[in-house]
């Protein structure tokens, strides 16, 4: 019985292999192992924690991590600067119809309350990037100084 069984095995084999190597040259028969499944996921570097780092200030921590090309430097959203424009009052305030107590919680005076806030918002955010780039900017000195410059371009212009 062992004899006729082994014939049996080695046929059985063969086709396995037929089928395995049909398999392999016609695409459409191919068939994914079930053992092995890909799956893609994020890349993770081990960085070792850096020794003696504690003691640094955080812009030489920074450039010495660049230079070990590990950190890329956060892009800050530039705001462009329009100097063209006065900070003077071309609308008067309006208040909203209504009661004086309840004009606050009405529709129109929340919207006035939000316009108001987001040009505050946009004035000190024009503000501090001026005093990136000056840090000794000051709101009060800067109409003399700007009349001051205006007076000498235009008389260099006019000579």
């Amino acid at each position: 019985m062992a004899a006729s069984m082994t014939p049996m095995l080695v046929q059985r084999l063969k086709c396995l292999a037929v089928q395995r190597t049909e398999a392999l040259l016609n695409p459409a028969v191919q068939c994914p192992h079930v053992s092995f499944i890909p799956i893609r996921t994020k890349k993770r570097y081990f960085i070792p924690p850096a020794v003696g780092m504690k003691g640094q200030s955080p812009a030489s921590q920074e450039a010495r991590a660049r230079q070990a090309g590990v950190v890329v430097r956060q892009e800050y959203f530039e705001r462009a600067i329009n100097i063209t424009c006065t900070a003077g009052v071309y609308d008067a305030y309006i208040p909203p119809e209504g009661d004086a107590r309840l004009s606050g919680l009405s529709k129109e005076g929340l919207k006035q309350r939000a316009e108001s806030l987001r040009q505050s918002a946009a004035s000190q955010l024009a503000i501090r990037k001026i005093k990136e780039h000056d840090p000794e900017f000051r709101t009060k000195d800067f109409p003399s100084q700007a009349q001051d410059l205006f007076i000498q371009a235009h008389s260099a212009l006019t000579e």
